[in-house]
């Protein structure tokens, strides 16, 4: 499977250069959210700088369902916290500050478009099958040979549907995905 030429696979996030988009698909329902989990559990071990994480599901009627990460609202909200501690700290109120920032932080994530493009989730969602799904993740500084390490078995059936990184670590991903295949 390959994702239509006419997708538009552009993250959104505002430093593109750096951030790049993989998609991977699965011939299940379930195995790409046990792969997001272990990513996002993976996420303070420095083997990647992960932006988003969104899974795309088909079921058997053929309905689409985006499944976003938490990442992008938890990260605003804690950005937003500790914002309004410092300005909380200035006006001699640290703690409301710092609650009314996260909140302010959280608001903004939800509402802000930072991660996966959600035309290109729901264009993928289109081009699966139905039962299956795939894995669009958004990030950068991957240390492959560690990943893999730690997340090898959860890559068993996995295709690479889409890349945005250059020719010679595509390379490397489909060798790492071969590797575990079975």
């Amino acid at each position: 499977m390959t994702v239509p030429a006419k997708i538009d696979a552009r993250p959104t996030h505002k430093n593109r250069a750096m951030i790049n988009l993989n998609v991977l698909a699965f011939d299940n329902a379930t195995q790409a959210f046990r792969l997001r989990d272990a990513m996002v559990d993976l996420q303070g071990e420095s083997l990647f700088d992960l932006v988003d994480a969104v899974v795309v599901t088909r079921d058997a009627s053929g309905k689409v369902q985006l499944h976003q990460s938490a990442s992008v609202v938890a990260g605003c909200a804690s950005a937003g916290s500790v914002a309004g501690l410092i300005l909380g700290a200035i006006f001699m109120l640290p703690w409301a500050g710092s609650a009314v920032g996260a909140g302010v932080g959280a608001v903004f994530g939800a509402l802000s478009d930072l991660g996966v493009n959600d035309r290109f989730a729901k264009d993928l969602g289109a081009a699966l099958r139905p039962g299956t799904s795939a894995l669009a993740l958004l990030g950068s500084k991957t240390q492959l040979d560690r990943l893999g390490e730690k997340i090898g078995p959860l890559l068993r059936g996995c295709t690479l549907l889409h890349t945005t990184v250059d020719t010679d670590r595509e390379v490397e991903i489909r060798k790492l995905l071969e590797t575990h295949r079975t």
